[in-house]
């Protein structure tokens, strides 16, 4: 019986296997600092930093507490 509605898809992905996710996202905040510094829409940039650092750390807390 499925609860809560679930969808009838593919399963939900184990709490491991988002190091590629980290890996992609710390290239994208690298980035982000980058164009923060030099590019011309910094302050947007600057902002995109800092979003994808949160993430980062959420991503990294929660995977440490499993």
């Amino acid at each position: 019986m499925i609860s809560k509605g679930q969808p009838s898809g593919p399963a939900p992905r184990m709490s491991m296997p988002h190091q590629i996710g980290i890996a992609s996202i710390t290239e994208a905040r690298e980035r982000a600092c980058r164009l923060a510094k030099t590019g011309p829409n910094r302050r947007y940039h600057q902002g995109q930093a800092q979003a994808l650092t949160m993430l980062l750390l959420n991503l990294t807390c929660s995977e440490g507490r499993a």
